[in-house]
């Protein structure tokens, strides 16, 4: 192979590298949301505009709560929940940076779907109800959540 051919090679195989490294820090880094003040008060509401019910809430300091959501009251009975945590913060830096924290997590049954929302951070466990998360998802991205 020639120098100038080996030369064009390596330089083909940096840009391809160079892809590959902002594809897998856009996907790592995930979409955020844009900062903005909601409050934890602000979820359940988008929750019930999917038709979700809060079957119960647990508020926690910081401010944080806790919320059991089921896609129907039926779920809130027979345990078929997802268990949402709500945790809001004064910047987008403290947000982004527990966003980061809980997606690094490589545990594949305990990890949890992060997502963001204004002020929040919004967590769902991997143990949760799958069709109830999905649903939560979809909630929170109609409401401007990413």
């Amino acid at each position: 192979m020639s120098t100038r051919a080996f030369v064009a090679a390596g330089g083909v195989a940096a840009l391809v590298l160079v892809g590959v490294l902002a594809l897998v820090a856009g996907w790592a880094g995930g979409g955020r949301a844009d900062f903005a003040s909601l409050g934890v008060d602000a979820v359940p509401p988008a929750l019930a505009a999917d038709g979700l019910v809060v079957c119960s809430r647990v508020d926690r300091p910081g401010p944080a709560a806790v919320l059991e959501v089921a896609a129907d009251p039926a779920g809130c009975a027979a345990g078929a929940v997802a268990r949402v945590g709500v945790e809001r913060f004064a910047t987008t830096a403290a947000r982004d940076a527990a966003a980061r924290a809980e997606e690094v997590r490589v545990r594949p049954r305990g990890s949890a779907v992060v997502h963001t929302w204004g002020d929040l951070l919004v967590t769902v466990p991997g143990t949760a109800d799958d069709a109830v998360t999905d649903r939560v998802g979809d909630a929170l991205r109609a409401a401007g959540a990413q």
